[in-house]
């Protein structure tokens, strides 16, 4: 196996990812947002509950 064939098939791979990628429309993209938005939301969730804890023990924020 020569390194041209390895190359060629990994580029074949990424050309099928795409369509795949491209049958699928708007789908990935609505999911990674929404899971990305939903873990930035709880951590900020937890970043107040850490903050009002703070003040009220006086401790660093």
């Amino acid at each position: 196996m020569s390194f041209t064939e390895i190359v060629n098939g990994t580029g074949e791979l990424i050309q099928s990812s795409f369509l795949i990628l491209k049958s699928l429309k708007q789908t990935p993209n609505i999911i990674f947002i929404s899971v990305f938005s939903a873990l930035f939301i709880g951590w900020v969730i937890k970043m107040v509950k850490y903050n009002k804890e703070a003040e009220k023990s006086g401790s660093m924020k």
